[in-house]
């Protein structure tokens, strides 16, 4: 193991000349710029260049813009990390997370790139994804981030999160593929999409100042230490001049050889208090346990003792009730009796409903409402241009809120074809997304 040599800076901030800032604890309060009003990720909401018969996405190109000073920050600002929303991403593909400084109009050209990071992400819905990126932005500036897909033209898809819930600065998109090589906002791409608001914030933290107070001493101010060992640093303070009951803080900044952490730094909190008096003692005391009955609480709660919501009784079949279609001894007979039981199915042939038709295919909409009796599911507002006065309409609404269905002509989702026969692989996708995953 090697040696550690190190020193601790008396100047400047923790910006100059540190390309891997590394705290013992968190040196300031972050700080997050954003101009979406809501992080919330909406399902169907997302705009991208896309084949319009497959659905698979292009290479897209999500970008907002931040003017530092407008969010009250007068100085070199710190990235730390970016989040972005991401309404659905199938299979695994990489994305990529630019930073750049704007000077002029928003076009590439006036563009410098800072900082970039790229991730995996696995397939997910509906998600907030977080990704580390540490950079200095100068006093002054205009930041630009950037969510970058991969062109998936063949085998899959990438949505970002996105919502209608407000913004205070406008979204833009750029894609090549569909022929808007600079960035756009989104109210001006295509038809126009002014509710597809990007859903995205970038958090930091103002340099960490490194110039001692007048009253901290320390010894030593540097020193090569084995590696393996520990080297004592003593620190003395003088509180003399200081006001009672008053906060003072500082930080040590440690320079090293370390190449993966060449500053630490470690935030130092010293609270003055009112010189100590003589004690007093009082004529009477009065033991704790002495105290008036009044003192006393009724009654006392202990926080586990908080009721928890009872789990849902499913019932056996009533052996009163038979479909006429279903004999004893069927192959699904206890299933289907049970569905019914618990007002799963209610049967096949409304009003009467004495039969369950167990051999006929299921359509899309019966499969809607299977999954919203069964998950007990709250109703929902989506609606599709073909479901409307639908004998499963408020089900579909229900399966969409809940981010179970998508619609069934991706990418514009604006049908969900109810009388359509399910598949096994939509089976699946249903099942998968009902279930929480």
């Amino acid at each position: 193991m090697a040696d550690l040599t190190w020193e601790i800076v008396d100047s400047g901030f923790d910006i100059e000349g540190s390309e891997n800032q590394v705290d013992v604890e968190s040196p300031g309060e972050s700080i997050i710029v954003s101009h979406s009003e809501s992080m919330e990720v909406a399902p169907l909401t997302s705009v991208a260049c896309s084949n319009s018969v497959t659905g698979y996405t292009r290479a897209n190109q999500y970008l907002r813009t931040f003017n530092l000073p407008e969010f009250d920050i007068s100085g070199d600002f710190i990235v730390n990390e970016v989040t972005f929303g991401v309404q659905t991403v199938a299979p695994a593909q990489d994305i990529t997370v630019n930073l750049y400084t704007l000077d002029g109009e928003l076009v590439y050209d006036n563009l410098d790139l800072i900082d970039s990071e790229t991730v995996t992400l696995e397939s997910q819905t509906g998600t907030l994804v977080t990704v580390p990126i540490e950079t200095p932005v100068p006093a002054g500036s205009t930041l630009v981030a950037e969510i970058a897909s991969t062109d998936m033209a063949d085998s899959g898809w990438f949505y970002p999160g996105a919502n209608g819930l407000g913004e205070t600065a406008p979204s833009y998109l750029a894609t090549t593929a569909c022929e808007y090589p600079e960035p756009t906002p989104l109210a001006d791409v295509g038809f126009g999409f002014p509710d597809a608001h990007t859903v995205m914030a970038v958090t930091g933290r103002l340099p960490v100042d490194c110039e001692w107070p007048e009253w901290l001493d320390i010894d030593p101010l540097s020193g090569t230490t084995p590696g393996g060992d520990d080297h004592n640093v003593v620190l003395t303070v003088d509180g003399s001049g200081l006001e009672p009951d008053e906060d003072y803080s500082a930080n040590l900044c440690i320079t090293s050889n370390d190449p993966d952490r060449d500053l630490v730094v470690v935030p130092l909190q010293l609270e003055v208090d009112e010189p100590q008096s003589e004690p007093t003692v009082p004529n009477e005391t009065v033991p704790d346990d002495t105290l008036p009955e009044d003192t006393l609480p009724d009654e006392t709660i202990p926080e586990n003792t908080v009721p928890e919501e009872p789990e849902k009784e499913w019932l056996d079949p009533d052996p009163d009730f038979r479909f006429g279609d279903v004999a004893d001894g069927h192959l699904f007979d206890h299933e289907i009796h049970w569905l019914a039981a618990n007002g799963i199915t209610y049967g096949c042939n409304p009003p009467d409903n004495t039969l369950f038709c167990p051999d006929d295919e299921v359509t899309r909409g019966q499969m809607a409402a299977f999954l919203v009796r069964a998950l007990r599911l709250k109703p929902g507002a989506i609606g599709f241009e073909d479901t409307v006065g639908h004998v499963f309409e408020d089900d579909v609404a229900a399966l969409a809120a809940n981010g179970i269905t998508y619609g069934c002509n991706p990418p514009d989702n604006t049908r969900f074809c109810p009388d359509d026969e399910v598949i096994r692989g939509q089976m699946a996708a249903f099942l998968y997304r009902a279930l929480g995953r």
